[in-house]
């Protein structure tokens, strides 16, 4: 099954998840104006904010959801380059198999010096043990269906970062995540 299909089977249970902002997506939206783009934002919790498209996969999860929000494959944003003063993946980043292909395009569509924030799931939390000791790569279930999952460590997110593009200005943990605030380098 795609991508798309499972996020738009899982959109009505999955309406209840996600609905609080993280403090650290909230500190940074606060601080960064402009437009932003937030590529897989699901029910979009982030419509709050009056200068965001949302952008997802999930049709189903789109209708859900106020703001403005653009339907699409991360691989192939319908956005002219250099459009965007900042890029978001919250929670989203971690769910692609072409995870390159996306934050590549996230760089073009991402002005000169825009900044871009990252958060994924921690490879090492102890949910996923002992098998995290083997992979990342997981199949997570939601109802019957499987989500995909890569988790991450830090310096695979900013190795990974680092070669599509973006300047890594600093990353942390916090709880089972990993965030990562960048800068675009250079366009791609």
């Amino acid at each position: 099954m795609k991508n798309q299909e499972i996020w738009d089977n899982i959109a009505k249970k999955y309406q209840g998840y996600r609905r609080k902002l993280w403090k650290p997506v909230v500190s940074f939206l606060d601080k960064n104006k402009g437009l932003i783009l937030d590529i897989g934002c699901g029910n979009f919790p982030t419509s709050k904010y009056k200068n965001i498209i949302g952008f997802d996969i999930s049709l189903e999860q789109l209708k859900m959801s106020k703001g403005k929000r653009v339907q699409g494959d991360s691989i192939k944003l319908p956005f002219k380059s250099n459009k965007f003063d900042n890029v978001i993946f919250i929670a989203s980043l971690h769910n692609l198999k072409r995870r390159e292909e996306a934050l590549a395009e996230a760089n073009r569509v991402l002005k000169k010096d825009g900044k871009i924030l990252i958060s994924v799931w921690s490879r090492f939390q102890k949910k996923f043990f002992p098998r995290n000791l083997f992979t990342s790569e997981f199949e997570i279930p939601f109802g019957k269906y499987k989500r995909y999952y890569h988790l991450f460590t830090q310096g695979e997110l900013e190795k990974l970062v680092r070669k599509t593009g973006f300047r890594v200005k600093k990353v942390f943990k916090e709880k089972n995540n990993i965030f990562l605030i960048g800068t675009k380098e250079h366009q791609r």
